[in-house]
Formats: C-alpha cells, structure tokens, sequence
C-alpha cells in the first residue's frame, strides 16, 4: 500500500501545486486591473482612442486595447502603455511571432516585480502559444515559492526550436529587450521594467518595429 500512497500524495502535491500557480496568476491578473490604472494616471481622465501604425487603441479601465488578426483570428491585446510611450526602449535582436505561436513557453521571473510585469506576456501571449509556464533561475531555485510550487528551473540553454525561454529580470540598467536563439530577455526596474515588457509584446505581435 505504500508506493499506492506515495504515488496518491504526489498526485496531491501536484494538483496543489498547479491550483497555487492558478491563483497566483488569477491574483497577478486582477492586480493588472488596479496596476494599470496606476500606470495611465499621467493620461487624461476622458476615455478616448489613439492610433499607432494603423492600429486603433482604445482606453479602457483595463489598459488600452487594440484589435490584431493572426491567419484569419481576431485577438486582443490590452497594455498599460501606448506603443508612442515605449519608442525609446532599446530593442537586440526581433523576437517574431514564430517564436511564440504553438510553442511552450517557460517564463523566469524570481520576485514579484518581475511576475508583474510578465502579466502583459500571459494575458497576450497565452492565446496563441501551446503552453505558458512560470519557471524560476537556478539561482532561485531554493526559494520558497520555487519550491513549494515545484516550478521548473531554466535558463536560456534551455531554449529549443519547440521551447522558448523568456527571463524578466529586475536591474538597475535601463531597460533593454534582448532576443537571440529562442531566449527573450527583459531588463529593467519598476515601471521600466513593465514598459520594457510591453514593447515585447508590440514586437512580437508586429504592432511596433525596432
């Protein structure tokens, strides 16, 4: 009876696991809500729409959406930020739509200020990717949260032509967006460091150019 009783409490440490990881992202995208309203506090207070390469973006009280068509399918992505606002983050390499679409996903993101700012990248990406996961640095991988939710740890050697890597992390530096071989990386700090996401996010979806 003991291997039946192992394997039984496995099973239960992985469904609690991933119903911790559930909540946790449902908590990350109700604090997007209140997060973006703090981010466009400096827009004014009429709701109004802007235009950027032929795309129309609408303010809302979840952040300004847009309307994208990929292979026929309309989607939506909704950003604190307006595509004109991130124009002078510093761009290396093109992270395409191919790297993401069908494609499992691991984002790195240690602290809380990094899972933040990779809400732009789950509610965006995770329409058109195979699987998104939150994963942790080696580095981290004996904190708390990465163990007790047993999240997988990766770098950027992880990174296949089936797996794409992103790693988010909080640094002094300006921020930067760099992408090579399936590994996005995103630096920055605090509001930056969401900014820095989001003209990610524009990229991949084509809405901005470098």
């Amino acid at each position: 009876m003991q291997p039946l009783k192992s394997k039984a409490g496995k099973e239960a440490k992985k469904k609690r696991s991933q119903l911790i990881i559930g909540l946790f992202i449902v908590f990350l995208m109700v604090f997007s809500v209140v997060g973006y309203a703090f981010l466009s506090g400096t827009k004014p207070e009429q709701q109004g729409q802007e235009t950027y390469n032929s795309y129309v973006f609408i303010d809302t009280p979840e952040g300004w959406k847009t309307q994208i068509s990929i292979e026929s399918k309309s989607y939506t992505i909704t950003t604190a930020f307006l595509p004109q606002e991130l124009e002078n983050i510093t761009i290396q390499g093109t992270p395409l739509l191919n790297a993401f679409k069908g494609k499992t996903v691991y984002i790195i993101a240690n602290n809380l200020s990094e899972r933040q700012a990779a809400i732009s990248l789950y509610s965006n990406l995770n329409k058109i990717v195979f699987r998104m996961q939150l994963a942790c640095s080696e580095e981290e991988s004996e904190t708390e949260f990465c163990l007790e939710n047993e999240l997988p740890i990766k770098s950027c050697d992880d990174a296949t032509l089936e797996i794409t890597i992103v790693e988010i992390k909080e640094t002094e530096n300006e921020p930067i967006v760099n992408y090579k071989n399936n590994c996005l990386i995103i630096e920055g700090k605090g509001t930056d460091l969401v900014r820095a996401t989001e003209k990610s996010v524009f990229i991949i979806f084509g809405i901005m150019e470098k």
